[in-house]
């Protein structure tokens, strides 16, 4: 299933850039706090539920899909925290929690983004999937920005926030509609938590993330898992660094 995932992590920065705004401390949203629906259909039909507080530093997204591709179905019930730099993934039914970095964040504290800097971060990711903007439409009464591409993506003006995406990665097709959104509300600090009676497993530790998942036979030396680990930043850091 690694091309289904790796469209799933196509589709995710999509969304993140959709919503990222101001800088210094990582922040992704233009809102304080907020809480956003989207209805997804296509190859993944099912629905996901975001909240966020602290202008995105702290984010909660729990997703309930039914992916079917290539013949198969799978269903997932899974729920992402973002504290920051940190990232916790875990899914229902699992005995795990699963650690990992938030790169964007890490670069954009690192270099000091400003809120000008981080929407010229936002182009350059844009550009970085093969998305330009090609002008703008009007969907649901609001305007949005329209970035084309593998697929569009409609980017409310107003505020940044993603209303809906329509993508084809890899011949799997996904739509996502926004469907309900509150701005500005209080939320539940108790969504900002992972449960503490699961383990925590370190992505940092990529030899035993390579185990859990059975993606190879090989074993990394310490040496190779730090070349790596660095590689993948400074990746990152050539897309959108300064």
């Amino acid at each position: 299933m690694f091309k289904s995932v790796k469209t799933y992590l196509v589709i995710a920065l999509i969304m993140l850039i959709a919503g990222s705004s101001f800088a210094g401390e990582y922040k992704k949203y233009q809102v304080k706090s907020g809480k956003v629906v989207y209805k997804m259909s296509g190859n993944a039909e099912g629905e996901t539920i975001t909240y966020w507080d602290d202008y995105g530093y702290k984010e909660v997204q729990f997703s309930k899909t039914k992916t079917k591709i290539w013949g198969m179905t799978n269903e997932e019930n899974k729920t992402v925290l973002t504290l920051g730099s940190e990232v916790y993934t875990w899914k229902e039914g699992d005995d795990k929690v699963y650690k990992a970095a938030n790169p964007a964040a890490e670069i954009w504290e690192e270099e000091n983004y400003d809120e000008k800097d981080v929407e010229e971060f936002s182009f350059k990711a844009m550009e970085s999937l093969g998305f330009k903007k090609t002008g703008e439409e009007k969907l649901d009464g609001k305007l949005c920005d329209v970035y084309e591409g593998m697929g569009k993506i409609w980017i409310w003006k107003k505020n940044g926030i993603g209303i809906k995406t329509d993508l084809t990665v890899m011949g799997i097709h996904i739509i996502s509609d926004l469907v309900d959104m509150e701005l500005d509300i209080k939320v539940d600090k108790k969504l900002f938590k992972y449960p503490e009676n699961l383990t925590i497993v370190d992505e940092t530790n990529m030899q035993e993330m390579m185990e859990e998942q059975d993606s190879s036979d090989e074993e990394m030396s310490p040496e190779e898992i730090e070349e790596a680990k660095e590689a993948a930043k400074q990746m990152l850091k050539g897309l959108f660094g300064k």
